[in-house]
């Protein structure tokens, strides 16, 4: 027959052929596993022969070891699926008791802790999926081996594959062999990988230990969810002490896939996990802990934290404050009383290194939560974590820079995470209420005014988050704007919605600015360059834009109405403000040299010119101050009678050709990349409702005086940003245009707010259209691409 010749070759090849390496090399891979089909069979001379000659060829090749194990098991699978699984699971009963009689075999011949062969012979005990030491004389012999090689100091490497036998040892009775199984885990590939399979006997008996030994406050019958594997019982003897060390150890390399199919698995194991959590103490809590982060965040925010409570009672923000009361995390984290050094970066980094166990299990479980409805757990973690640093001035400063350093990674998390995450319903960021009332530590820490400023990892950590609150509170600003400039626009042609007391079932307004504080806090004196530029960019985007005509907001249900009078109040607020901060830092550049002006000017050019166009016209002469401290010598009187008057005015037709011309001379091509990002910065403004006809106008004109100055550049990138900058006052017209023809005959109204704003920038594209120098820079743009 066709399989009696293949087994016959077969034969010829491997056996008396000498073939070597039958496992790892492809080419036979395939020829060898059909080959195992010889255990089913009678013995004869010829199987015995094959057996041993198989026995021999393995403990040569460690690679062949491994591909054999695996290979083992696909065929084990294939074969289930053509024959009857009780007969396939005979055959492979047979191939298993040989496995293990020719490891006893290879461990009975006194093998040296050093030679190879003893190597060869650990790695086959730990590489079956079926793990062979399960079966006590294979655990024995090979758990002797392994404490004799220890014993004598030998290093016994198995490699950076993750052996199932490997992960039992982990929890063996010997204490040497069980250390060794850790430091040899830890050697592996992190994320090598292993199927559950080959590791779901360990886990069950293991997880039985764990559900046994916690506090009776509940019973858990942790097994598997598959009841075709929860009638196995291993015979490995777990040891009865730091199982929960060892499953640390394991976690922290198996890969993620294998954790879920874990979590799948025992689907109690977290209900376990933070049972053990309220009754651990020392070391084992830290363990515990680290299980529990490794766990946390493979289960289903939508009802994990639900089963928690009614498993054992505990809800999240009950967790949190457990974690904290918890004597070692008070230790570790706070250590009041302990002086442990100054903020230096050595300090700070031992600290942190120490810090870990109490800090690595925060981004997990902020992953488990329902998200926003649980962000009450997130604040009482910020809570905890600055409690002791407003209450206890023992806190060493290394620690309390470190606990506001943990803060500012959550918040900063939390800012990241999508919206319909980290916004409440009514639209507010799901920690304003913590941030407002802790603003202050944050501030005076990026100002240089705490005790922590002297710590630049900190410094640096709340110029981060000062500058991602700022962009983030600007971006919701900018749409909730947008939302009651549409929805006034709404009402007024939809009285109906309104109710006679002027208020409406819509809803309630949009939250326009979710940190108040921090605003005003960063235009007062900021000493810290950064923060001051970062300042400077919020504040020139949350001006440029016009506020409401006051015939659209008396549209507003009165509800809307107050909150945005409200948000005009405050950006009057920080008007009077900047125009301070400006006063002050022109009379500071008066002693600092040109060079360092120049630097500063540049870093923040976008700002100023951002602050010209916009409609805050109090704030134009200490705009133009500061920049001719840096720039130019002209007195006072130049500027003119009107400027010198309390009423604010625009700039004259003068002073922006002036400005033009020493902002070019001074910053070349950048000015006018800052200038084609400013009619960029419009064109949004226009496209989504909200108002800006006052930087449009502004900005076309600037442009249009600095047409003129633009004839002396001839470099070719001068050509390309100009030709950028047409092209951008082309599509600001077209948004204009259409806004304009949405609401030019809106009822109540027999005009658009961008009326008198069309004939301005028309003119400034048709000038730029007639220039001859201008022209030519299109053209060659325009032939370059």
């Amino acid at each position: 027959s066709v399989g009696r010749r293949f087994y016959t070759n077969g034969f010829v090849y491997f056996v008396e052929g000498g073939a070597k390496c039958w496992w790892c090399h492809h080419e036979t891979l395939e020829a060898a596993t059909e080959m195992l089909q010889l255990f089913s069979i009678q013995k004869t001379a010829h199987t015995e022969k094959f057996k041993q000659t198989m026995a021999e060829q393995l403990i040569t090749c460690e690679k062949c070891l491994v591909a054999y194990y695996a290979a083992k098991n696909v065929l084990y699978k294939r074969y289930c699926e053509v024959y009857d699984p009780r007969n396939v699971e005979l055959v492979f009963q047979s191939i298993r008791a040989w496995d293990s009689q020719r490891i006893l075999l290879q461990f009975s011949r006194s093998l040296l802790p050093s030679s190879p062969e003893g190597r060869i012979a650990v790695i086959d005990a730990l590489a079956g999926a079926e793990n062979l030491l399960f079966l006590p004389e294979v655990e024995k012999a090979t758990c002797s081996f392994i404490d004799r090689c220890v014993e004598r100091g030998v290093r016994l490497d198995i490699g950076s594959v993750l052996l199932p036998g490997n992960i039992t040892l982990c929890f063996a009775t010997n204490q040497r062999v069980r250390d060794w199984a850790r430091r040899a885990l830890r050697r592996t590939s992190k994320g090598s990988h292993i199927r559950l399979d080959s590791v779901q006997l360990v886990f069950t008996d293991l997880f039985k230990q764990l559900a046994a030994s916690i506090s009776t406050r509940g019973r858990f019958q942790l097994l598997p969810n598959n009841a075709s594997t929860s009638s196995e019982v291993s015979k490995f003897p777990f040891a009865t002490d730091g199982l929960w060390h060892g499953l640390r150890e394991v976690f922290a390399r198996l890969p993620k896939s294998c954790v879920q199919d874990l979590v799948d698995t025992f689907d109690d194991l977290v209900i376990v996990t933070c049972q053990a959590l309220l009754d651990a103490s020392g070391p084992e809590f830290f363990d515990v802990l680290h299980v529990f982060s490794r766990v946390i965040s493979h289960y289903d925010p939508l009802n994990i934290w639900p089963k928690i409570e009614q498993a054992i009672g505990l809800t999240s923000i009950a967790f949190v404050k457990r974690i904290f009361r918890q004597a070692e995390v008070r230790q570790t984290f706070f250590d009041c009383g302990v002086a442990r050094g100054d903020l230096g970066e050595e300090s700070l980094a031992l600290c942190s290194r120490q810090l870990r166990p109490v800090r690595d299990w925060i981004t997990p479980f902020i992953g488990s939560l329902q998200l926003p409805s649980d962000s009450a757990a997130i604040v009482t973690i910020l809570e905890e974590l600055l409690l002791n640093i407003r209450t206890d001035n023992r806190v060493p400063p290394a620690s309390a820079a470190l606990a506001v350093h943990t803060a500012i990674a959550i918040v900063t998390h939390c800012l990241k995470l999508p919206p319909a995450k980290n916004t409440s319903n009514n639209g507010l960021f799901i920690l304003v209420g913590f941030l407002n009332q802790n603003m202050d530590i944050f501030i005076d820490i990026a100002q240089g005014q705490s005790i922590l400023s002297e710590s630049e990892l900190l410094i640096t950590g709340t110029e981060r988050l000062i500058d991602l609150m700022i962009r983030e509170d600007l971006s919701w600003s900018l749409k909730a704007v947008s939302e009651i400039s549409d929805q006034a626009q709404n009402f007024r042609n939809n009285p109906e919605f309104l109710i006679n007391d002027g208020s409406s079932t819509y809803g309630d307004a949009p939250v326009l600015v979710h940190f108040p504080a921090l605003w005003t806090a960063i235009m007062q004196n900021p000493k810290n360059t950064i923060l001051f530029k970062k300042a400077l960019y919020g504040v020139s985007y949350l001006l440029l834009f016009d506020p409401l005509p006051q015939s659209l907001t008396a549209c507003l249900p009165s509800n809307w109405r107050n909150v945005y009078q409200e948000f005009e109040k405050l950006r009057s607020d920080i008007k009077v403000l900047l125009k301070g901060l400006l006063e002050t830092l022109a009379a500071s550049l008066e002693n600092v040299d040109l060079e360092m002006r120049n630097e500063l000017e540049k870093d923040i050019l976008s700002s100023y010119l951002r602050l010209l166009v916009s409609p805050a016209k109090s704030i134009y002469p200490e705009v133009l101050r500061v920049l001719r401290v840096s720039l130019v010598d002209i007195s006072d009187d130049d500027l003119g009678d009107e400027r010198s008057s309390s009423t604010p005015v625009d700039l004259t037709d003068s002073e922006r050709d002036l400005a033009c011309l020493e902002l070019y001379e001074r910053h070349k091509e950048n000015f006018v990349s800052c200038m084609t990002s400013l009619v960029h910065d419009c064109k949004i403004l226009v496209s989504y409702s909200r108002p800006a006809y006052s930087c449009c106008s502004n900005v076309a004109l600037f442009a249009r005086s600095s047409l003129s100055i633009f004839a002396y550049s001839n470099s070719s990138k001068s050509s390309e940003l100009l030709a950028q900058l047409f092209y951008g006052f082309c599509g600001l017209l077209g948004s204009i245009l259409k806004d304009n023809a949405d609401n030019s005959v809106a009822p109540g109204s027999d005009r658009s707010i961008y009326m008198t704003v069309v004939p301005i920038v028309f003119r400034t594209v048709y000038d730029m259209l007639n220039s001859s120098e201008f022209a030519d820079y299109v053209r060659i743009a325009k032939d370059s691409q």
